[in-house]
């Protein structure tokens, strides 16, 4: 079994949302909001803010998703 760690000293002050968030990204790299809602099983509205926050920090960044244009992926900055 592997541990999960955070990488990045600028999520450890955010909200726990914030960092399983973070931690999904971390592992799985750009994926949806739909995704990140099913890995996460957290409510819609509470990985949005999560996202809404970690772009905001410039730690996460939205593209456009090219397989359906309603939708968008979520990375971490680089």
């Amino acid at each position: 079994m592997t541990s999960l760690r955070i990488q990045n000293d600028d999520v450890v002050d955010l909200p726990p949302s914030c960092k399983l968030v973070y931690l999904v990204l971390q592992e799985d790299g750009a994926v949806t909001l739909s995704e990140l809602i099913d890995k996460t099983t957290l409510p819609n509205r509470t990985v949005r803010r999560a996202i809404s926050r970690l772009v905001d920090r410039d730690l996460v960044e939205r593209r456009p998703f090219v397989g359906d244009a309603r939708q968008e992926l979520f990375e971490l900055v680089d």
